[in-house]
């Protein structure tokens, strides 16, 4: 299970106590090390942005502090989440999405793939209010899952991704 907080300033645990890793990791953060690469990449002037949480408020999820930072420009990140030799496996993968302040629709316009298959088309994440979590069954990997957002409008921009492995049980705090 992993659990990212895509241009976050640090780490946190939500209120259920599971870990979100924020990312890219500078190396001279305290904490976890664990350097993370995914080799991202990004459209012209993209990158990592993180707005304060009390002034940038996102509603509609509990942990609306995800959606305050992210990645604007990317367009693609290589997750490696088996080890060379280990057989294929499945995974739930959720995506996280909520358009930058001043966003209006029609200015953030893009496809998104994880491998070869499209799973959202022509996505604005302007034309929905607050927070954003969309949910993909059955992802197939062999060692990575690939993310890739294909503008067709503007930059494209995702606060954070969760994986959790098909028939994996999640942990929880307390249990």
């Amino acid at each position: 299970h992993m659990a990212l907080n895509l241009g976050a300033p640090g780490d946190r645990r939500d209120a259920h106590g599971k870990l979100w890793l924020g990312y890219p990791r500078p190396s001279s953060r305290a904490g976890i090390d664990l350097p993370l690469n995914f080799k991202p990449q990004y459209s012209k002037d993209g990158g990592a942005y993180s707005l304060n949480e009390d002034s940038h408020v996102v509603k509609g999820h509990d942990t609306p502090w995800i959606f305050t930072s992210g990645l604007r420009g990317l367009t693609k990140l290589d997750i490696p989440v088996l080890a060379k030799g280990q057989p294929p496996a499945t995974y739930t993968v959720k995506l996280m999405f909520a358009a930058l302040e001043g966003d209006k629709p029609g200015q953030r316009i893009f496809d998104v793939k994880l491998g070869d298959k499209v799973v959202l088309k022509a996505f604005d994440p302007a034309t929905r209010k607050g927070a954003i979590v969309e949910e993909f069954t059955n992802i197939p990997a062999t060692e990575n899952i690939v993310v890739e957002l294909i503008p067709s409008a503007g930059e494209p921009v995702l606060n954070g991704i969760e994986i959790l492995k098909t028939n994996a049980k999640e942990i929880t705090a307390g249990v």
